[in-house]
């Protein structure tokens, strides 16, 4: 029978041994139990989630560091300075999270976050072994990783499972509770268990390998008759469309690289899961294995082609550039494999460190940098013509003034309108300028977006701020992260003082749609009013699509919007 005892014992071991890991943990999960309860009451939990987040890279970071300072037999001092360092490192991350990151957009910033992510928890896959753990204990470790893992996760679902029943069950029975406290005691409960569960089993002797298991029976059976035979199929459907470009002389369509960086990234992984049991005898995934990179390399050439078409047709972006650099991660891989005899598994994520480095942080090669002055360029030549396409400025300002706007100088050597927090949104500016003097008569509209836009069938419309009448209405809320009223889809929620009112105007919509006027120059916001709770309110969409056919409601979508409320 466990004891409560052992127990205790267990988690003060494993606190002991990661204490800064639990430090970083349980701050990250205190800051998102004020945002649980805070949410709704004119609160913006943006800062507070950077922060959240930020913390939380404290987990593989001082994870990384511990088991450096095991695998290399420190102690002291000498052990004390390596936690420090790392204390540091992880201090500077949340201050560029903060302060440097902070006025990025939301959608760069999640990007940040996500090669943040990634980065850190590559160092943890790698770093113990370039410091003293056996490099031949490398795969088995990672699968522990992995494998620990996903069983924390199962065991927390289960536990949010039956804490979520047991609560609706209280509530059920006696009456309504406090939803948001339900919530916050779950999530406490669930993501406490997941840290203690994963490091109560990290291996104290990590060089001995008595912690090394074998894989089970049907992870073989995964890898070898359902992820292998699919990786041959992907192969086959692109090696199929390779023989269609060479047959017809077509240069490949931009969307392929795509699927190529997805085809060779889960190849890879299967291979590399192939791994224990790639040299058994009459096993055709060793034989797989072994010319799987060479077969990389006529898809490489074809998504170097896609790439250098789309990059120098339209310039480099932040996205380009991050298929960019996955194809110069893939073609080292592949070569690598293909050349070298003495090969090594940390090469693998020792190379996707440094390419996720770089496109972050790697200044000037840094995503970010090449792509401004890749885009900074196109744009001076676009405005320099004579006569200028007009979707093809618009497009290439708004790019400028959504993901570039940082670079005030740029803008004003250009003498262009620098982008103010508070002022006029990226497209307001973009349409000011098209209508100003200085394009007004350069502009024209080209045959080919006329085209592209009856293809699409759909039409944008952006309404001027200034046309939205506020009289007689107490609060105004723009339809943003953070916002006391949120928009998804169709449906739009408004939260005050802890109670949600939730609203669905899809069918409004869609019959305001299909009264507009398809012949007009301009087209009105979309209004929506309804009383509820004692108040009025007033839904005002300024942002959306709308189709070009009256009887069709296929790719109608809202943007931007506010709620006013009375």
């Amino acid at each position: 029978m466990f004891k409560l005892n052992e127990l205790k014992s267990e988690a003060k071991r494993v606190i002991v041994r990661f204490p800064l890991v639990f430090v970083s943990a349980f701050a990250a999960i205190g800051c998102i139990l004020y945002i649980m309860k805070r949410n709704g009451n004119d609160f913006d939990e943006t800062l507070l989630m950077t922060w959240a987040f930020g913390l939380y890279l404290g987990i593989p970071l001082h994870f990384s560091a511990v088991l450096s300072a095991e695998a290399k037999g420190l102690s002291g001092n000498k052990r004390l300075a390596t936690l420090l360092a790392f204390v540091v490192a992880h201090a500077l991350l949340i201050t560029n999270l903060i302060v440097v990151q902070g006025d990025l957009n939301s959608f760069k910033k999640v990007g940040v976050f996500v090669f943040y992510f990634i980065s850190c928890h590559l160092l943890s896959s790698f770093l113990p072994f370039l410091v003293g753990m056996k490099r031949e204990y490398f795969w088995n470790f990672n699968q522990w990783m992995f494998s620990r893992f996903v069983l924390s996760s199962v065991f927390g679902f289960v536990i949010s499972s039956g804490l979520g029943l047991a609560f609706g069950a209280i509530q059920l029975l006696f009456g309504e509770t406090d939803e948001t406290f339900i919530s916050q005691i779950i999530f406490l409960v669930t993501s406490s268990f997941h840290v203690f569960f994963f490091f109560a089993g990290t291996p104290t002797e990590l060089n001995k390998g008595n912690w090394i298991v074998e894989p089970p029976k049907t992870f073989r059976i995964l890898v070898q008759y359902i992820l292998v035979p699919l990786i041959v199929l992907y192969l086959s459907i692109l090696y199929i469309y390779l023989a269609k470009i060479l047959f017809t002389f077509d240069l490949p369509k931009g969307n392929v690289s795509i699927w190529i960086l997805v085809f060779c990234t889960l190849g890879i992984l299967t291979i590399l899961l192939a791994e224990p049991f790639r040299n058994m005898e009459s096993n055709w995934v060793g034989k797989l294995a072994k010319i799987f990179y060479w077969l990389m390399l006529p898809l490489l050439v074809m998504l170097w082609i896609a790439i250098c078409t789309r990059v120098l047709a339209y310039g480099l972006t932040e996205s380009r550039a991050l298929v960019l650099y996955l194809a110069i991660w893939l073609t080292f891989i592949s070569l690598y494999n293909g050349f070298y005899k003495k090969k090594s598994l940390l090469a693998f994520p020792i190379s996707l460190f440094i390419i996720a480095f770089l496109y972050q942080w790697g200044v000037p090669l840094s995503a970010h940098s090449i792509s401004f002055k890749s885009q900074s360029s196109r744009t001076e030549e676009i405005m320099s013509r004579d006569k200028i396409d007009q979707e093809e400025l618009r497009s290439q300002l708004y790019y400028m003034y959504y993901y570039q706007s940082e670079h005030t100088d740029w803008f004003e050597s250009n003498q262009l309108p620098v982008k103010v927090r508070g002022g006029l949104g990226s497209y307001d500016l973009v349409s000011d300028l098209i209508d100003s003097d200085r394009f007004r008569n350069k502009l024209i509209q080209s045959s080919s977006a006329d085209e592209k836009a009856v293809e699409s069938g759909i039409k944008y419309v952006n309404v001027n701020l200034n046309e939205i009448f506020v009289q007689g209405f107490n609060e105004l809320h723009f339809l943003t992260f953070g916002s006391k009223a949120k928009i998804s889809d169709f449906t739009i929620t408004y939260k005050n003082n802890g109670k949600e009112i939730i609203r669905e105007f899809k069918n409004e919509f869609y019959s305001f749609c299909k009264a507009l006027d398809r012949q007009a120059a301009n087209q009105p916001a979309f209004t929506y009013d309804w009383f509820e709770d004692g108040k009025q309110f007033r839904l005002v969409i300024y942002e959306y699509n709308y189709p070009f056919a009256p009887s069709s409601s296929e790719g109608s979508s809202v943007g931007e919007g506010v709620l006013l409320v009375k």
